[in-house]
């Protein structure tokens, strides 16, 4: 079945890269509040959440970069057909 798309309304250029992006941020932000609040965080034998902020990081920059490359792949190989 044929999808089915209003007038006037355009499918949006999703490929990731703006929500890795933005998930790296948060995880970064967690990361920084966590170390702020490192005292708090040993006395309730939390220290945990700093290693979990520091992987949420790690991979969100790992996410950040293969997005990217994928993005800009699949750019080149659009460009490659219009012009081929």
């Amino acid at each position: 079945m044929p999808e089915i798309v209003p007038p006037g309304l355009k499918p949006l250029d999703v490929d990731g890269v703006t929500a890795s992006v933005i998930g790296t941020v948060a995880w970064a932000v967690a990361l920084v509040v966590s170390l702020v609040r490192w005292d708090t965080l040993a006395a309730d034998n939390q220290e945990w959440w700093v290693g979990t902020c520091a992987v949420g990081v790690v991979i969100g920059v790992v996410g950040t970069s293969y997005t990217a490359r994928r993005r800009a792949r699949s750019k080149q190989s659009a460009r490659s057909a219009a012009t081929g």
